[in-house]
């Protein structure tokens, strides 16, 4: 997930460390809490693939999550959990081989089980988990059991994680997914385990990785990592980080149209000429505008609202691959893991939910101040019952 080699890219900007070594203690974390759920469900991938003794699934999981908790709260730091949303647009292309390469893997599973291949069958059913409703709502339970603050994002956790911490609604970030750095993020935990050691990444760092003297602006960055291939845009062949690295150094062009045809002749790589089609420059643009635009939920005011906001002149319409606006409403039970995503229609459900208000004028003084918990994210629950969807 995220962008191939990335923190092996940019390791001078990292270091290993643990959490009372980096003076995180006291502090608070966002976690992308999808990662923990995955790898506790390797644990039992026949229960998963099944869909039987899911409370041992529930109990596998819970159990896992619990012994991070326990660590980080030994250092006092507070938890936020943030689970994925919808699926947004511009990673269609991503989600439909995900899914597809699900889909081969639970026919190998059905093969090998039929020539009675257990071995070779569970192998193949660590690459089909998939992470239910029924999950969400067990992790959601504990949360409130446990105090800890938690969101489902509207659309990718990604995106919904660089607005915690971009906003300062948490300190640092702990996930998996390099593409975090993409979205701008400012501290980020990597390979943490229970003994609290890690990879910290900050990005003040970031400028120390490129080579060169010159102070790089984060958009250079993001530009680099996007040509290299990331989950909203498919490389070109051959190019991974160094020679889009090599590239974007040797020009100040800022616009992309003019700028990318002429890939081969910066690079001296005749065979790369014709490669730069519209299409791809199209969904160069598209993918570098998702990073910026992509929709997330404001918990200050309880409203949906762009990353980044949108340029003068522009809205939410002229970024439909960032995510589809919708009432804060259905925003709202989505947030508090009231609606099962899977049932949603995207086409209906969304439609006919959308407010422009709720999205294109985010600093609007119509926006509702609502109550905090424990200095977390708003706790919404209680004004959502009795609410219906819209």
């Amino acid at each position: 997930m995220g962008v191939d080699n990335l923190l092996n890219f940019i390791k001078n900007a990292t270091k290993q460390t643990n959490i009372t070594e980096a003076q995180l203690p006291n502090s608070t974390a966002a976690v992308d809490i999808s990662h923990w759920i995955y790898k506790a469900s390797y644990a039992c991938p026949e229960a998963m693939y099944h869909r039987n003794n899911m409370n041992q699934v529930y109990t596998t999981i819970i159990n896992y999550i619990h012994n991070y908790v326990r660590m980080l709260r030994q250092h006092n730091v507070k938890l936020t959990f943030v689970f994925d949303g919808l699926k947004v647009p511009a990673k269609k292309v991503t989600h439909d081989e995900r899914a597809s390469r699900k889909a081969e893997a639970r026919r190998m599973v059905e093969k090998y089980l039929a020539e009675g291949n257990q071995q070779e069958a569970r192998k193949q059913m660590f690459r089909c988990v998939e992470v239910k409703f029924d999950i969400v709502q067990q992790i959601i339970a504990y949360c409130k059991r446990e105090h800890i603050d938690y969101i489902v994002s509207p659309y990718e956790a990604d995106a919904q994680l660089a607005f915690l911490n971009l906003n300062n609604i948490c300190d640092f970030v702990i996930t998996e997914d390099t593409d975090l750095i993409l979205y701008g993020c400012r501290k980020i935990i990597y390979k943490l385990d229970l003994n609290g050691a890690c990879v910290l990444f900050e990005i003040s760092k970031l400028s120390s990785c490129l080579g060169t003297r010159e102070e790089i602006d984060f958009q250079k960055f993001r530009r680099i990592c996007i040509m290299s291939g990331c989950d909203y845009l498919k490389n070109i062949p051959t190019i991974g980080l160094q020679k889009a690295k090599r590239f974007f150094l040797m020009t100040k062009q800022d616009n992309l149209d003019t700028l990318l045809p002429k890939i081969s002749t910066y690079l001296k790589a005749p065979s790369l000429k014709g490669k730069i089609t519209q299409h791809y420059i199209d969904g160069f643009i598209k993918a570098e505008l998702t990073f910026k635009h992509h929709i997330v939920y404001d918990p200050v005011h309880s409203k949906l609202r762009p990353l980044e906001p949108y340029p003068k002149g522009k809205s939410s319409s002229d970024f439909p691959m960032a995510g589809k606006r919708f009432h804060s409403t259905l925003a709202k039970e989505i947030v508090r893991g009231n609606i099962d995503l899977d049932k949603l229609d995207y086409a209906r459900d969304l439609d006919s939910a959308s407010d422009a208000s709720d999205l294109d004028n985010p600093d609007s003084d119509e926006c509702e101040e609502i109550a905090t918990m424990n200095g977390g994210l708003p706790q919404i629950a209680s004004e959502l019952a009795g609410v219906e969807s819209s």
